[in-house]
């Protein structure tokens, strides 16, 4: 038992169990008592590690009622060390209640980084990382999925998780709101069937709308121009009808590529193409 309780977050795989760090280790190896989003998860986690040590549950329906307990736990001076089923904990997971009542009673919190997949998917998505939106998993429907979307449309780099069931309607419903933005999928983060689809999302949805059924865990990156961008005007059109007539290209896919490049609206560079 350590000589002042503390609370410690610890970061765990999101998938490839050789991404624990040998501080997180050592934190679970040498906690008291660890709190976990499911203790069967975290009960393999910790066998494959070889340790051994007494958990409690805490999730988002008993998150409020069981951080009493882990409070007292870390003011009776043990070390408790908190993770979720696999990532940074009180990251679109469990944890921030935790969180803010052990600072609201004088614990000392700290954290062991590691795997989030929303940052690493941000890394190798290709799109902006200057300046990034979380959102966690978007609304299923009404306004507030309406009003994420065009949230989302008013520009910037958006991070989104999402159940593979649910991503083509989302990337649809996305395409719409914000005018087909560039995005990239990120499927199976750092598992063996890791992958990355990038595009527009019309053209993404059609990928894996013709695979049928989209196993895995998803992590979706959002980027759309913001409204102070370029703007289309008659040299810049004839700049895009150059290449498109030296490109040998269709209104739509010069609108797309030119959209990409230039960060101007879409439909706006493809209205002008064909003279509407």
């Amino acid at each position: 038992m350590s000589d002042s309780g503390r609370l410690t977050l610890v970061a765990t795989p999101i998938g490839n169990l050789g991404d624990i760090s040998p501080r997180a280790v050592q934190t679970l190896s040498e906690a008291d008592l660890i709190a976990a989003e499911d203790t069967r998860h975290t009960g393999r986690l910790l066998s494959h590690l070889g340790i051994k040590k007494p958990m409690v549950a805490y999730y988002d329906a008993n998150e409020a009622h069981r951080a009493g307990r882990i409070i007292e736990a870390c003011l009776a001076g043990q070390a408790v060390a908190l993770v979720c089923s696999a990532g940074h904990p009180a990251i679109s997971d469990p944890g921030y209640v935790v969180v803010r009542e052990a600072v609201a009673a004088g614990v000392t919190v700290s954290v062991i980084p590691g795997p989030c997949a929303a940052v690493s998917a941000l890394s190798v998505s290709g799109l902006p990382t200057d300046a990034f939106c979380f959102h966690g998993f978007p609304p299923r429907k009404g306004p507030d999925r309406k009003a994420l979307f065009t949230r989302i449309s008013s520009g910037g780099t958006h991070i989104l998780y999402e159940s593979p069931k649910r991503i083509v309607a989302t990337l649809e419903d996305i395409g719409l709101a914000a005018d087909d933005p560039q995005v990239a999928i990120i499927r199976e983060l750092t598992k063996k069937f890791e992958e990355v689809l990038r595009g527009s999302a019309s053209d993404v949805a059609s990928e894996l709308a013709s695979r049928g059924e989209v196993l895995g865990e998803i992590v979706l990156i959002v980027h759309t121009p913001t409204p102070d961008g370029a703007t289309l005007d008659a040299e810049t059109l004839a700049r895009i009808q150059r290449m498109q007539s030296e490109a040998g290209l269709s209104n739509k896919d010069a609108a797309k590529a030119a959209a990409a490049l230039l960060g101007i609206s879409r439909k706006e560079i493809y209205d002008a193409l064909a003279g509407k």
